[in-house]
């Protein structure tokens, strides 16, 4: 009987501590906005130089920290594979495609910082930045830990990141997991 109380009361702990839920998104949560000092709250006329977006959870991904800059004039992208830095020389278009998903999904709205409030701790969490700098010292930043903005603006940039790495890496001859 004992032993049964405590898988109980194990169980019960975990289930506590543990959610399959959709991850909360702005409205859902108590936001904060901390550093929008140069934030803008309309579209940046000025060239996209760079956009860069970083995911971290539990999970060790395969391929992070991924970044779209212009190095010495030449477009590339930026990441990490397997624990190592990546470098490989990109197409000029995807500055277009990123800055068209900039404008399209209102990322210059997004706020400084979302932070989601809970009485209930989370063990599982995970925290994000985007970062995109224009001509004319233009930037648009944002970050969060366990809450997004509404929108599909991460989640387009980071698969347009994703794929344009990916595809660098197979037209390099390397091995891709996927």
């Amino acid at each position: 009987m004992m032993r049964l109380a405590f898988i109980t009361m194990a169980l019960a702990g975990l289930l506590a501590g543990c959610s399959t839920h959709k991850a909360p998104t702005v409205g859902d949560g108590d936001q904060t906005e901390k550093g929008n000092e140069n934030m803008k709250k309309s579209m940046p006329a000025g060239r996209l130089l760079s956009v860069s977006y970083s995911y971290q959870g539990m999970m060790m991904e395969p391929l992070r920290n991924k970044e779209l800059t212009r190095t010495d004039g030449t477009p590339t992208i930026k990441f990490v594979f397997m624990g190592d830095e990546r470098q490989f020389a990109v197409s000029d278009t995807l500055f277009d495609v990123a800055r068209a998903i900039i404008e399209e999904e209102e990322m210059f709205k997004y706020d400084g910082y979302y932070s989601f409030k809970s009485e209930f701790q989370i063990l599982d969490g995970y925290s994000w930045s985007f970062d995109a700098t224009f001509e004319g010292n233009e930037r648009i930043s944002s970050g969060g830990s366990n809450v997004e903005p509404r929108g599909d603006g991460l989640v387009k940039i980071n698969k347009l990141l994703q794929d344009a790495a990916i595809q660098a890496l197979k037209d390099a001859g390397e091995e891709v997991p996927w």
